[in-house]
């Protein structure tokens, strides 16, 4: 990934993984164009592959940036295991969290189907 994206102001930021997330929820991995990310989060096609070299450093960006996201709110929560922030039923989920994030949940479980790990490996490139 280009350091470039980490020094954009953090709004910019949140608006490229939140169009990858409203992209990636709503197809699988094979079927989620950058063409359609990038128009989604408001800049060119070319911009995105500047930030990553490739859909599945951004994925992989996803993935980080949503672990935190539920980390956070563990800490918060005091909760120790993730069933308990969210249990394996989404309809036993606190709304809480889908409020806040749908987008994140929906990612995170179309990742857990397509099986995340296999998909982009298991070393974040960079943290």
């Amino acid at each position: 990934m280009n350091e470039k994206f980490f020094s954009l102001p953090e709004a910019k930021q949140q608006a490229i993984i939140n169009a990858g997330y409203r992209v990636f929820s709503q197809n699988s991995y094979k079927n989620s164009p950058m063409s359609e990310i990038a128009e989604a989060a408001g800049i060119s096609k070319a911009l995105l592959f500047h930030y990553f070299h490739n859909k599945k450093e951004l994925y992989r960006e996803m993935y980080w940036a949503s672990e935190g996201y539920l980390w956070e709110k563990v800490q918060q929560g005091g909760a120790m295991d993730i069933d308990q922030i969210c249990p394996p039923r989404k309809d036993k989920c606190p709304s809480s969290l889908l409020k806040e994030q749908p987008l994140h949940y929906r990612a995170a479980a179309t990742a857990s189907r397509t099986s995340f790990i296999s998909t982009v490996g298991s070393n974040r490139a960079m943290t």
